[in-house]
């Protein structure tokens, strides 16, 4: 079966490499880009509206709402809690981090450090 990957991004070139990395890996990508819009989908997947991901990549920067926010929307709901988060943004700072941990997320990586072939790595780690 094909893994789905939300991917919460406003930056279109991002959002171009990692669409084409992870769906040449074979999953099937939905990307949102902004946080009212991820709010909605997530809202629906609550609501088992819509399908659920199995992980979602999530920027912190957001033009509308801060992604921390919505990370606390996604693991304050029992339908949604256990979906892997891994937060990917260009925002380097130890309390953000300090606090995507706490609200869950499982992983803090900073876009700049890492190729696409690297967060590729990382998906897989949380989809196995």
């Amino acid at each position: 079966m094909t893994k789905k990957i939300l991917l919460i991004e406003d930056e279109m070139p991002a959002i171009d490499i990692y669409e084409k990395v992870l769906n040449k890996a074979g999953f099937k990508t939905k990307s949102l880009i902004n946080g009212r819009e991820a709010l909605s989908e997530l809202r629906k997947i609550k609501h088992q509206e819509k399908a659920r991901p199995d992980l979602i990549l999530l920027d912190l920067i957001l033009p509308d709402i801060n992604g921390i926010e919505i990370l606390k929307e996604i693991k304050s709901w029992q339908e949604t809690r256990d979906i892997p988060v891994v937060i990917l943004t260009n925002y380097r700072d130890v309390e953000t981090e300090q606090r995507g941990e706490e609200l869950g997320a499982n992983a803090y990586i900073i876009k700049t450090n890492i190729t696409p072939q690297e967060i590729l790595g990382i998906v897989r780690k949380y989809l196995n």
